[in-house]
Order: C-alpha cells, then structure tokens, then sequence
C-alpha cells in the first residue's frame, strides 16, 4: 500500500474511534438524563428535619446568645442520580431559608428547570460532534488525495488514470468516517428525542406532586408560624 493510502487511513481510524468515544459518552449522558426523574412518585416523600437557629440579645450591655430547635419540612427523594440529589438538596436549602414563608412554586420550579437545562445543552453540544468529525475525514480525504496528484506531476496525460483513480480511492476510503459520523448522530438524535419526552413527562409528575404534597404542607406551617406569632390574651 502507497504512503499516502496508510495516511488516510490512519487518520480514518483516528476519526473514527473518536466518534464511537463521542458517541458512547453521549450516550451514557443521555441515559443519565433520562433517569433524572423516578417512573413514579412513591420515590417522594415529606420529612421533618431539626435544624438550630441562632439568635443574639444585647440587653442591659450583657450578650445573650440562644440556640433554637425547629421543625422544617424537607424534600426526600430516593434516588442515585446526581442530577436529582443537586435540585434535592438546591430545593431543601430554598425550604430552610424560606422557613415560616410562603413557599413560592414557580421558583422552585425555575430550580428544577435550571438543572434540567443544563444536562440537556451538554447532550446537545456533544450531539453533532461525530458528524462534524466525519466531515473532517472527508475533507482530510480529498486533501490527499489532490496533494498526492500535485506531487506526482499533477493530470498529465501519462498519468491521469492512476491519479483519477488515486483521489477516488482516498475519497472512498475518508467517506467512511462520514458514514459513521452519520450513524452516531442520527442513533444519538433519536435517543436524546425519546429521553427529551420521558424527562419532560417525568418532570410533570413531580411538579403535581410538589403542587398536591407538599404546597399544603408548607401553607399549613406557614399558617401556624403566624398564630403563633399573634399575642396572647
């Protein structure tokens, strides 16, 4: 085999054991995306978390320093994705500091969104990158294969046939690299569509669920927060 053969292919493997790479990380981050969500909302639960509050007096030019107990309600999910331990833990910090407040749905719903977003623009960054590598190939391909031709003596008469033949066999072999950059992104389009309405679905059930369990929770704590704040007598 001609050097300028060994090159493209060469470069051909190199392409394409990067886009398989690609393609299988992508992959597992669009499994990992579209199992953010649990199928069902027995994986969500309400509990009570002690957490102590500080409080400072100055009375009478002595320092007072109280340590309270209180009873915050708290977001438990059972899960093993990060992404969901993330707006877990986003959500339950949001509770704590909002403790004895009306609890605002739409931005608990902006921290979720948040977070969603940001797994779905890395799948969407990564999906069209075997593809753009398949077009490197080819291109990498031709360039040889024209640079091959200029080297020899370039379409002389003498030797048109086997450099015709030359730059079309550098071409065939580079297309292969288009071929498998097509393949990966059209399996990876494909996936990213199906995870793209399971999370969609999935994250629709947790907000009912957040608008049914656990909004009337914290409107309950919030109401006895402010009986409690009325005189006595």
């Amino acid at each position: 085999m001609e050097l300028h053969y060994i090159l493209v292919v060469l470069v051909i493997i190199a392409i394409i054991v990067a886009q398989i790479y690609i393609y299988r990380n992508t992959k597992k981050k669009i499994a990992t995306y579209k199992s953010i969500f649990p199928n069902s909302t027995s994986s969500y639960s309400i509990v009570e978390k002690e957490i102590q509050t500080e409080s400072c007096s100055d009375d009478d030019d002595v320092y007072v320093e109280d340590i309270d107990t209180i009873s915050v309600s708290q977001l438990n999910i059972n899960t093993d994705n990060e992404t969901l331990k993330e707006i877990r833990d986003a959500l339950n910090m949001y509770l704590q500091k909002n403790r004895g407040a009306a609890s605002d749905f739409y931005l608990m719903k902006d921290v979720v969104e948040r977070y969603c977003d940001a797994e779905e623009e890395e799948i969407n960054i990564q999906q069209p990158i075997p593809l753009y590598l398949g077009l490197m190939g080819t291109m990498v391909g031709i360039i040889v294969g024209i640079g091959f031709i200029a080297v020899s003596g370039g379409l002389s008469s003498e030797s048109l046939m086997d450099n015709i033949t030359s730059l079309m066999t550098c071409v065939a072999i580079a297309m292969a690299a288009s071929l498998v950059g097509i393949c990966c992104t059209t399996l990876i389009s494909w996936s990213a569509k199906s995870a793209t309405s399971k999370v969609e679905a999935d994250k629709n059930r947790f907000y009912s669920w957040l608008q049914t369990e656990l909004l009337p929770v914290l409107s309950g704590n919030a109401v006895n927060a402010l009986y409690l704040l009325q005189p006595v007598g």
